[in-house]
């Protein structure tokens, strides 16, 4: 079986607190996080080759542990599941966890991506008002500071 990476507690500690989508990788095969997912939508592994337009047999492979993970077919498993990439790419092992990576941000740039032009003004603006009404107060975040300030 491909293990999610021989530094799955790393992932743990950087994603579990941060960001629910990503909750469910640590110490898990990759196989096992697919039939997650699967349960999770009431699909099998047909339907994930239907929505991902990856054959069976390739999931077969994955499933069978010869062959590992390329970009490729994360990519697929991540478009069929709606998920960001990384997540995928994480639960496969086929991308190393670092401390740049921030859980709120990547999902925040999965969402964004799939707003309309329309939307994603709207929600820009949103943004610019709550960070502007914030600073008029003379306030950062709730410790004073924006997020990822260096102290």
């Amino acid at each position: 079986m491909v293990s999610i990476s021989q530094n799955h507690t790393k992932v743990c500690k950087l994603l579990t607190p941060v960001c629910n989508i990503y909750s469910n990788i640590c110490g898990m095969t990759f196989v096992q996080w697919i039939e997650t997912e699967l349960k999770k939508r009431n699909w099998n592994r047909a339907e994930l080759a239907r929505k991902s337009g990856l054959s069976t047999a390739a999931l077969s492979h994955i499933y069978a542990g010869t062959r590992n993970p390329g970009s490729t077919l994360c990519k697929a498993i991540a478009r069929a599941f709606n998920l960001p990439e990384s997540v995928v790419f994480l639960a496969a092992g086929v991308m190393e966890p670092t401390n740049d990576i921030d859980p709120a941000y990547e999902e925040l740039k999965y969402w964004f991506s799939l707003m309309t032009g329309d939307e994603q003004e709207e929600f820009l603006a949103s943004g610019r008002w709550r960070v502007e009404r914030r600073q008029s107060r003379g306030k950062g975040t709730l410790s004073g500071e924006p997020r990822g300030a260096d102290n």
